[in-house]
């Protein structure tokens, strides 16, 4: 069944902001990627969202910053930098701070164009706080001329109450001026679903400083750690997909929907599974499991690592100190390349039953994307495993990492031009 999904229409200008806000987090989680594999997450020691944007300026504030980072990441520098120089110790800082500054322009490209697009910009001329009045005088429908000014001030109005003597008049206790000066482009709807991106944002900011904070002044992990680490990646990715959602809405906001349940359930499986592979995926990244077993499609020579069959291994204090035993790097391993070939096997279903149906080449584009995809991400994945030997291939992590947040947009995409008209 195919109709038109009609929904508000915003701006070129509102769109173009929207893509660039989805890109930023894109760029956001690959810098985060390259933060985590370069052992940088726990450079700086300390969360001032203010004066932090500015890095030591001279060579008194770097001996400073790295005495800190001796001192309260003392577990990861005597395990991995214990003959750490001044100019090395600047590179991991670099991508921490960055990541952390990348942030902070984030927000600023936020809210400084949501502030124009809401019609926040005061008068900056005579004759525009003259426009501004007479548009506010339309809007309250009201002559405020100097007498009903006076009365605001009269013993009467003082009496009864200014609130309730401007609800009376229906002026809501003078609205400010300047709301009315810029023109609103950003519909009801809009704004609520910008709302839900803020809370994701300050959500994955707020667990990026606990999951740094996991790993100092603690004898027990040299990194962050895992469990929270996936946590905030897992944050991120959401703040990725539903600003892409957003952006989808406004700007194809009349599509061609075609209704199919199977179809529509079909790609929320994908998604689903896509989400929990993503976890296990920050899971295997954060234990860097990827070490203890880097062969592929067997294990070390086996088709599952023998300590899996051992029943003394499964127990929660070995998922709880996974940095200490074998287990739970091989359990994350499996439980990440079955989930791997669970979600092909779902895909390629899908892109098999959705030829029957006579679709859209939007989302045939949609389907094909998605298809692709999966095979770059598999041979992605593969690749990077087996080169896992001693040390964790950054390069290939972070396009793995990358990749998996176009396969995401891919399954996003499709679903937006599968969804239930009703939005």
């Amino acid at each position: 069944m195919n109709n038109v999904s009609t929904q508000p229409r915003s701006s070129r200008k509102v769109v173009i902001w929207l893509a660039i806000g989805v890109f930023m987090v894109f760029m956001q989680v690959v810098i985060g990627g390259i933060t985590r594999l370069t052992d940088s997450g726990l450079s700086i020691t300390e969360w001032d969202p203010i004066m932090g944007a500015i890095p030591p300026l001279n060579a008194a504030d770097w001996q400073e910053a790295f005495d800190k980072y001796k001192t309260h990441a003392k577990t990861q520098f005597e395990a991995i930098h214990a003959d750490m120089t001044m100019s090395e110790f600047k590179v991991i800082f670099f991508w921490e701070w960055f990541h952390r500054e990348w942030a902070r322009i984030m927000g600023l490209v936020f809210l400084i164009p949501f502030i124009y697009f809401i019609g926040l910009i005061p008068p900056l001329s005579i004759a525009a706080w003259r426009e501004a009045f007479k548009k506010y005088r339309t809007h309250t429908k009201m002559e405020l001329d100097v007498l009903r000014m006076d009365r605001l001030m009269n013993k009467s109005a003082l009496k009864g109450g200014v609130w309730q003597w401007a609800k009376t008049k229906k002026l809501i206790a003078l609205i400010p001026v300047a709301f009315f000066t810029g023109k609103k482009q950003l519909h009801s709807k809009l704004v609520k679903r910008l709302g839900i991106v803020i809370a994701i944002a300050m959500l994955a900011a707020l667990f990026g400083w606990i999951m740094v904070a996991s790993g100092l002044n603690t004898p027990d992990y040299a990194w962050v750690n895992a469990y929270k680490l996936s946590i905030h990646l897992g944050i991120g990715f959401a703040l990725f997909s539903y600003l892409f959602w957003t952006f989808l809405n406004e700007w194809k906001p009349a599509v061609s929907v075609f209704h199919n349940t199977m179809l529509k359930r079909l790609i929320t499986a994908i998604i689903v599974v896509t989400a929990m592979q993503i976890i296990f995926g920050g899971w295997m990244s954060g234990m860097k499991a990827g070490l203890a077993y880097p062969s592929f499609p067997d294990m070390n020579g086996k088709i599952i690592a023998p300590v899996l069959g051992d029943g003394a291994q499964w127990t929660t204090k070995n998922l709880i100190a996974y940095n200490t035993n074998t287990f739970a790097p091989a359990l994350i391993q499996v439980l990440h390349r079955f989930t791997a070939y669970a979600l092909t096997v779902l895909i390629l279903y899908f892109i098999f039953f959705s030829q029957k149906f006579d679709l859209s080449t939007e989302i045939r584009k949609g389907i094909w994307g998605l298809g692709l995809m999966l095979i770059v991400q598999f041979l992605l994945g593969v690749f990077t495993l087996i080169n896992c030997k001693g040390s964790i291939p950054i390069t290939l992590v972070v396009l793995h990492q990358a990749g998996a947040l176009v396969l995401l947009a891919f399954a996003i995409y499709t679903t937006y031009l599968m969804k239930i008209q009703k939005d």
